[in-house]
């Protein structure tokens, strides 16, 4: 999946779940392939099949992934409760808290926002997507400065990153702009 082989990867982890139907990393990860390919059906069915399965420890990823399928399927309803879901489940997984502030961006809500940003912030103190984010909330809200700093932060921390190119276009813009 990491390197764009879609076909091959699909092909591997079907072959995983011949061998263990039961082996839900695999499901939540097929779940993910799809979404990759903007197939959310097929990836709601996958990560449901995760989910069926009583001793998945890891159960809030796939509940995260599932969520965020159906947001992307413009059932924003759906998705928060099913992302709350995952976060009463366990509350230190940042991508959960990524992708509530990410509908409730896209919804125009950035105080919501900003606050599942901020939350996400304290669990990975380094994330370059939620310091994105963060970085244009406070753009939204015309506090400029604010918002370079934090994208100049996801530079100095990773600035290798796919995050760090994402500020550093924002930077540039910001720079052209005013």
């Amino acid at each position: 999946m990491g390197k764009n082989e879609y076909l091959k990867a699909e092909e591997n982890l079907k072959e995983a779940i011949r061998l263990d139907p039961n082996f839900s990393e695999v499901y939540n990860n097929l779940g993910s392939l799809q979404m990759l390919q903007g197939k959310y059906k097929e990836a709601i069915e996958y990560f449901n099949k995760a989910l069926k399965n009583p001793y998945y420890v890891n159960s809030f990823i796939a509940r995260t992934n599932l969520g965020w399928a159906y947001y992307q399927l413009k059932d924003k309803d759906k998705a928060i409760s099913i992302l709350l879901e995952a976060f009463r489940e366990n509350p230190r997984y940042p991508k959960t808290l990524i992708y509530l502030g990410l509908i409730y961006l896209n919804e125009g809500d950035l105080n919501s926002a900003e606050f599942y940003f901020q939350q996400a912030l304290k669990l990975d103190k380094t994330s370059g997507e939620a310091r994105y984010y963060l970085g244009e909330i406070y753009f939204k809200k015309g506090d400029k400065e604010k918002a370079e700093e934090l994208w100049q932060s996801i530079i100095y921390l990773s600035p290798d990153s796919e995050w760090a190119n994402k500020a550093t276009q924002r930077i540039f813009l910001l720079k052209k702009t005013f």
